[in-house]
C-alpha cells in the first residue's frame, strides 16, 4: 500500500514518541488519569526532536550554528539519544543522499556526538528512514542499503547490522536475535534489535514496537523501531491507544509541527506555524509537482 509523504512524516515522529513510552511503567500509569494525559509534558528525547523540527522550520534548511545553539542544551542529560534527535534531518533531506549524509554528520559534530558508534548508528537510521519515505525498496532491501550507507567501518554497530541481515535471511526468531545481538544497554545492540524487530514484522507497527520493547526498558530500542515502522507504514498504522500514551497535548504538537515541516519541505513560502484551521487538510507534494489546474 502507498502512503502519502505527509502521512510518513507524521508516522516517523509520532512512531518514535510512541515507541519511547511503549515499555515505560511510569508513563503508562499516567493513562489512568485523563487529566494527566492532557497535561503531560514531553520527554527529554521528544522535546529534542521537536526542537530540531522547529529549527528546520525557522530556517527552511540545516544550519550548523543554529543546530549547535538549539540542540546542545537539549542533549546534556541524554548522551545516547543523538541518533534519534537527527530524525528531522533524515525526513527533511530524504530525497538527497549526499545532503543527508553531510547534514547528519554535521549535526553530530555540532552537538559533540561524532564518536564512531553514534555516527554509524545515525547514518543507518537516517538512510533507512529516507528509503522508507521514498517507498522505493521493500523492507528486506532496506538493511542492505543501510549497511552500504554506513560503509566499511570497524564499529560494533556496523558489525551488528550485518548480523541482522543474516538473522533475517535465516528467518530467526526474536529470542535468538536478542541473544546474538548483545546487551540491551549498548547503543549498537539497541539499533540492531530495532532494525530486526522492524524488518521482521514490517507491516505491523504495534507488533514491531511491542517486540522491540521486550529487551530494553530504556525506551531507545522501541523508539528507533517505532520511527522506522512509522516512516514505512504511515501515521495511520499507529493504534490510537498507543498514541494516547504520549498524552493528547504532545500528540497534537507532534502532528502540528510535522504538518508545518512538510509544508516547508514542499517549498511553501509563507507557512503557518499552527495547526490547520477547522480541520482542513492541506495538500502537499514534492517541489515542482503541484501545478495550477
Amino acid at each position: 500500500m502507498s502512503y502519502s509523504i505527509h502521512s510518513r512524516f507524521r508516522g516517523t515522529m509520532l512512531g518514535m514518541a510512541v515507541g519511547e513510552v511503549a515499555n515505560h511503567p511510569k508513563l503508562k500509569a499516567k493513562l489512568l488519569s485523563e487529566r494527566a494525559i492532557d497535561n503531560s509534558s514531553p520527554s527529554g528525547l521528544l522535546n529534542s526532536v521537536l526542537q530540531g523540527i522547529k529549527t528546520l522550520i525557522a530556517l527552511g534548511r540545516f544550519d550548523y550554528e543554529a543546530w549547535h545553539k538549539s540542540m546542545t542544551k537539549e542533549l546534556t542529560g541524554n548522551p545516547i539519544a543523538s541518533p534519534l534527535t537527527t530524525l528531522p534531518i533524515s525526513v527533511f533531506f530524504h530525497e538527497n543522499e549526499l545532503k543527508l549524509r553531510q547534514n547528519l554528520q554535521l549535526a553530530l559534530v555540532a552537538i559533540d556526538r561524532d564518536e564512531p558508534e553514534s555516527r554509524d548508528g545515525t547514518l543507518a537510521i537516517g538512510q533507512a528512514i529516507a528509503i522508507a519515505l521514498q517507498a522505493k525498496s521493500n523492507p528486506i532491501e532496506i538493511i542492505s542499503q543501510a549497511i552500504a550507507f554506513v560503509g566499511a567501518s570497524p564499529t560494533a554497530t556496523a558489525a551488528k547490522l550485518s548480523q541482522v541481515k543474516e538473522l533475517l535471511d535465516e528467518r530467526a526468531g526474536l529470542e535468538r536475535a536478542i541473544a546474538q545481538l548483545g546487551q540491551p544497554h549498548e547503543l549498537s545492540s539497541q539499533i540492531a534489535l530495532a532494525f530486526f524487530c522492524y524488518l521482521s514484522t514490517p507491516a505491523d507497527f504495534r507488533l514491531t514496537v511491542q517486540r522491540a520493547a521486550i529487551s530494553d526498558r530504556s525506551g531507545m530500542t522501541s523508539a528507533i523501531a517505532g520511527a522506522l515502522s512509522g516512516a514505512y507504514n504511515g501515521v495511520a498504522s499507529i493504534p490510537a491507544t498507543q498514541a494516547l500514551a504520549i498524552g493528547v497535548t504532545n500528540q497534537a504538537e507532534v502532528l502540528r509541527l510535522c504538518d508545518v515541516l512538510v509544508a516547508v519541505w514542499s517549498g511553501v513560502y509563507q507557512q503557518s506555524d499552527r495547526a490547520t484551521a477547522d480541520n482542513q487538510i492541506v495538500a502537499t507534494a514534492a517541489p515542482k509537482i503541484v501545478r495550477r489546474r
